[in-house]
């Protein structure tokens, strides 16, 4: 492997079971039922890893920001750290 951090890209489609007109039980691809609250990324996340390490895979977990030593910057401060203006004009 040339990574020394593997990860995996997924193409993901939401299915969500509902009913149709007529009360019959249907599956459809609903991006906007299935994204409602807030957070649906981070539970869809939270699913993931508890269904893999369920099934015998040995995944970690990133840190909780409070943990991590970041620094987050308004894109103002970030475009004054970068040099943004000056590599624009190249």
């Amino acid at each position: 492997m040339d990574e020394q951090t593997p990860y995996m890209h997924l193409i993901f489609l939401p299915v969500v079971h509902t009913t149709d007109k007529k009360g019959n039980s249907i599956d459809k691809i609903a991006f906007s039922e299935f994204w409602k609250a807030k957070d649906s990324y981070r539970q869809l996340q939270d699913a993931f890893y508890k269904y893999m390490v369920e099934n015998g895979f040995d995944l970690q977990r990133g840190l909780p920001k409070e943990e991590t030593n970041r620094q987050h910057y308004s894109v103002e401060e970030y475009k004054k750290i970068t040099n943004f203006k000056e590599k624009k004009r190249y």
